[in-house]
């Protein structure tokens, strides 16, 4: 068999999997992709229970992040809402206190004294228009020490950080591209799905199979290599290359090549209730602890009528843990009585949010690291190009580049 026949295999059904695949199928190429699971969707999978939508975690995505524009490159349509703004709080010391998401609730609230106000103030005066490779070697925490001086107002930039990159670790995360984070949330927000991001999975599940892509779930693969992969069963697979849109410890696992990075944990509450106690709070952001609550379904349509979807988490340090109680407890501080109008409710422990803590410089391992001839890598540890699912999906995009499947992007 000439090389050129041959299929372009993809190891894992994920977002980065599926998009690899759709690209790849698109430009005219044989593509089969193999899922080790029933069905693909890994992390993005969605569980429906009784007119409830439980995504694994919060899930959100970035309206004018790069993984939106590769959607809409694969025609892959979307529905769903931007967060409300109503009932947004901020916990500190145990209070709770309006959270500033404007100048003038900025003013109003009376989580911050009045120095730290000005501090925030400057902060989001300048920061859809500052240049972030600026501090490209500093991490966040060395970015804090040289431009906060208030105790609050630091406290309060950090819980940012937290909320739009997941990332617990100012010591390691990168300052620029935590601020370019910051840059997408302030200029064009995140979008919550309805009905969870299954959406999004079967989306690009079809862009994939109706550009012939072919889908086989239930095909654990054993190893890889320059010009194939062996599935479990022993069966050899030819292949005229090879994309692992896998996570690293499997990558490591399938080509015997060391990958060792710091994942990005959380630990997750999800809870389906049959009422909202407190229509009045929608969202609840940990300020001098790395707590989240928000209720999703205020927003987005993941729930039956009159029911209410909330997701709560502790962003989790590299070494930290979380028990159950403390976020439960957060849920009862915020909704007291949710336990009486509790449909479902599910503890993630230590949920891998992202493979990969961005560091100083931003730079992650690319597509090709492997250094092996016509394997590559796709995932949300993978590539320059931004964070979470948006890396998932312009890391597919980047490996459809090497292989020739779509244009190479212009540059900015």
């Amino acid at each position: 068999m000439k090389v050129e026949d041959k299929p372009v295999i993809v190891v894992g059904g994920g977002v980065a999997g599926l998009a690899a695949a759709a690209f790849v199928a698109r430009a005219g190429r044989r593509v089969v992709l193999l899922e080790r699971a029933q069905a693909p969707g890994g992390r993005a999978t969605t569980h429906e229970t009784r007119g409830f939508f439980l995504n694994l975690g919060p899930h959100a995505l970035y309206a004018k992040g790069a993984g939106r524009a590769v959607l809409d490159e694969l025609n892959v349509g979307l529905s769903g809402n931007y967060p409300t703004t109503h009932g947004l709080h901020a916990s500190y010391e145990g209070r709770r206190y309006l959270l500033p998401s404007a100048p003038g609730s900025l003013l109003r609230t009376r989580l911050l004294p009045w120095r730290d106000k000005l501090e925030i103030l400057k902060l989001l005066a300048v920061l859809s228009r500052l240049d972030a490779g600026r501090f490209e070697s500093m991490t966040v925490e060395e970015w804090l020490d040289a431009t906060s001086s208030r105790e609050r107002a630091r406290a309060f930039t950090e819980a940012l950080v937290r909320v739009t990159t997941y990332t617990n670790a100012p010591e390691r995360l990168g300052a620029a591209p935590a601020l370019r984070q910051l840059q997408l949330a302030v200029t064009g927000n995140v979008f919550y799905l309805d009905r969870g991001w299954q959406t999004l999975v079967d989306g690009l599940l079809a862009a994939a199979r109706d550009e012939g892509a072919q889908i086989r779930t239930a095909s654990p693969v054993r190893s890889v290599s320059s010009t194939g992969v062996t599935l479990e069963d022993g069966r050899d697979l030819d292949a005229s290359a090879v994309v692992l849109a896998v996570p690293p410890n499997d990558v490591a696992r399938l080509t015997g090549r060391r990958v060792s990075l710091d994942p990005v944990r959380a630990a997750c509450l999800d809870v389906a209730l049959s009422r909202l106690p407190d229509p009045g709070t929608n969202f609840v952001l940990g300020i001098d602890e790395p707590m989240y609550l928000s209720v999703h379904s205020s927003s987005a349509q993941l729930a039956p009528q009159g029911g209410a979807l909330i997701h709560v988490a502790r962003y989790l340090g590299i070494d930290d843990t979380a028990g159950r109680e403390s976020l439960e407890s957060y849920l009862d501080s915020a909704q007291p009585g949710w336990r009486e109008v509790v449909v479902e409710a599910r503890f993630l422990p230590k949920m891998t949010v992202s493979h990969a803590i961005v560091p100083p410089g931003g730079r992650r391992t690319d597509v090709d690291m492997l250094g092996m001839k016509n394997v590559f890598v796709a995932g949300d540890w993978v590539g320059p190009e931004g964070m979470l699912a948006d890396a998932a999906l312009a890391s597919a995009r980047r490996v459809a580049e090497r292989l020739g499947a779509v244009a190479v992007k212009a540059a900015a």
